[in-house]
């Protein structure tokens, strides 16, 4: 009967391992792009490279993404050493209060904010209506909070696009940041 759990557990050990070997194998590159920070500094994807990177979009009226906020410190305080940046994509539209939020309020990860480029190729990649994350009229058409979890070698690993799946952004993030240490 033991014999029988150790080779069961083993056989789930390798699907598990083949199907995450071939969701990163199959995945496609992310699109480049170069965001500001609040301190106008320029953040590009391509200086990223070798790097994990989660993209974390958020606003400041989102109570969801405050809650997830402390979690996602954490883990870029834990595994900074280990080559995981976290980028907060904010969605907010009133500059002013966005950087007066982050003065009373600091993240404790790099916030940016998204150019028209960024709106675009990334409204593609997590598939939103008309292919962009925020609307002509503003309406912002991601699910917030959303991450996008980019690995080592620029391919899009996974697409998270609730707060219900905070969880398995975090596992996902601490295991490919652990598993492909610098």
């Amino acid at each position: 009967m033991i014999a029988l759990h150790r080779k069961c557990v083993l056989v789930v050990s390798s699907l598990l391992a083949s199907i995450v070997l071939a969701k990163a194998a199959g995945a496609p590159i992310a699109p480049s792009f170069e965001l500001e920070t609040l301190d106008g500094k320029t953040v590009r994807l391509s200086d990223l490279r070798g790097k994990v990177v989660l993209l974390d979009f958020w606003a400041t009226w989102c109570a969801p993404c405050l809650k997830a906020a402390p979690a996602i410190k954490d883990l870029q305080d834990r595994l900074t050493a280990s080559g995981l940046v976290v980028l907060g994509v904010s969605l907010d539209e009133d500059m002013g209060k966005l950087k007066a939020f982050a003065a009373r309020r600091p993240l404790g990860f790099e916030i940016v904010t998204p150019s028209a480029d960024f709106n675009q190729a990334y409204g593609e990649v997590l598939k939103l209506k008309d292919n962009r994350i925020v609307a002509s009229d503003k309406l912002i058409n991601a699910n917030l909070p959303s991450w996008i979890l980019i690995d080592r070698k620029g391919h899009v690993y996974s697409i998270h696009k609730s707060s219900t799946e905070e969880p398995q952004v975090l596992e996902e993030t601490a295991r490919i940041s652990s598993e492909h240490g610098v």
